[in-house]
């Protein structure tokens, strides 16, 4: 593994894990509350 990286590479691949992070946050929160509203009903 080449762990070296340039400075634009670092800063693309902390964006691309960032987006990653609030994509599962949000699929997270939408299982939620759909259990939610469906043990609810």
């Amino acid at each position: 593994m080449n762990a070296n990286f340039t400075e634009a590479e670092l800063a693309q691949r902390r964006t691309a894990s960032r987006r990653m992070a609030w994509l599962i946050g949000a699929v997270v929160l939408a299982i939620y509350i759909i259990g939610f509203f469906f043990k609810r009903g």
